[in-house]
C-alpha cells in the first residue's frame, strides 16, 4: 500500500489488490439497488485506510471491488459486515479486522449519499474488508471514508496526486462533509 501523509498529520494508505487478512470472513450483507444512468468499461478493486491524529473519529480501513456489468440496469452494492471479529496485533491502534453492522449502515448512508450527487455505473459494487479500531472508529468516519473510496474506484482516479484535493473534499471537519454527517446521522435515528 502506499502511503500519503498531509500537513494535518492525518495519514491515507491505498492499495489496489485485495489483502486476504483484511477480508470480512462468515459475514452478513446490507444490500442496495440503486438505477444506473452511466457506463464505466474497468474493473477495480481499491483498499483505503485513514488515520486522523487530531481527530476523535481517527481511524477506518475499507476494501471496494467494482464490477463492470453493462448488461445490467443498475448498480448493486453489497456491503459486508459480521460479528465474529479478529484482533490485528501488528498494528499500533488496536484494530479490529471486520465491520460493525452500525458502521455497515454507515457505509450504505455513504454510498447513497455519494450517488445521489453523482453518476452510477452499471455493475455491483462489492465492500469486502474493512478493520476498525475499538475506541477510534465512528459512524462519520465509515461515512466519509465511503465516498471518498468509492470516487476512487468509481472515478477511476489511480494517481497518487489526486489524493490532496480528494482528501480536502471529503474531509471530515469540511463543513459541506458535517452537513452530510449530521444529515445521514439523523436519517439513521429515525429510521
Amino acid at each position: 500500500m502506499k502511503s500519503v501523509s498531509f500537513q494535518d498529520n492525518s495519514i491515507l494508505r491505498i492499495g489496489f489488490e485485495k489483502d486476504d487478512k483484511l477480508i470480512i470472513s462468515n459475514y452478513k450483507s446490507i444490500e442496495v439497488k440503486i438505477k444506473s444512468n452511466s457506463e464505466i468499461q474497468q474493473d477495480k478493486n481499491v483498499v483505503l485506510e485513514i488515520t486522523l491524529p487530531k481527530h476523535v473519529s481517527s481511524y477506518a480501513l475499507l476494501g471496494v471491488e467494482y464490477i463492470c456489468d453493462n448488461s445490467v440496469s443498475s448498480l448493486s452494492v453489497e456491503i459486508r459486515y459480521n460479528d465474529d471479529m479478529r484482533f490485528d496485533i501488528t498494528n499500533n491502534y488496536n484494530v479490529i479486522v471486520g465491520l460493525l453492522k452500525e458502521y455497515a449502515e454507515a457505509v450504505e448512508a455513504g454510498v447513497k449519499s455519494y450517488f445521489s450527487e453523482n453518476d452510477v455505473p452499471k455493475g455491483k459494487l462489492i465492500f469486502h474488508s474493512a478493520m476498525q479500531c475499538n475506541v477510534r472508529s465512528s459512524f462519520s468516519i465509515f461515512f466519509v471514508l465511503t465516498q471518498f473510496i468509492v470516487e476512487l474506484c468509481i472515478a477511476k482516479k489511480n494517481d497518487i496526486t489526486d489524493f490532496a484535493d480528494l482528501y480536502q473534499k471529503y474531509k471530515i471537519t469540511n463543513p459541506n462533509m458535517k452537513e452530510k454527517i449530521r444529515h445521514a446521522f439523523a436519517g439513521r435515528l429515525i429510521s
